[in-house]
């Protein structure tokens, strides 16, 4: 599978963060992930976007937000 920046599944992702409170913005080849104002002093998360970030994405919400994602939105 290619690396694609901004694919479908990514962006259904982004559109799930966005529902939780989260602040998506594309910088340059990566992403920026800020967390909600209920969570000031948590840190941004930045990946590139890729597919292959997805589990990555998972793993890191869960330790460093404490959110556990839904995987249901990817049958969506």
């Amino acid at each position: 599978m290619a690396r694609k920046h901004g694919s479908a599944e990514v962006n259904k992702l982004f559109k799930e963060l966005q529902r939780l409170g989260f602040r998506v913005e594309r910088a340059k080849r990566t992403f920026v992930i800020f967390p909600p104002d209920s969570m000031p002093d948590k840190p941004k998360y930045k990946t590139h976007g890729t597919p292959q970030a997805v589990k990555a994405i998972y793993s890191d919400f869960r330790k460093i937000y404490g959110v556990e994602l839904d995987p249901k939105w990817r049958a969506q």
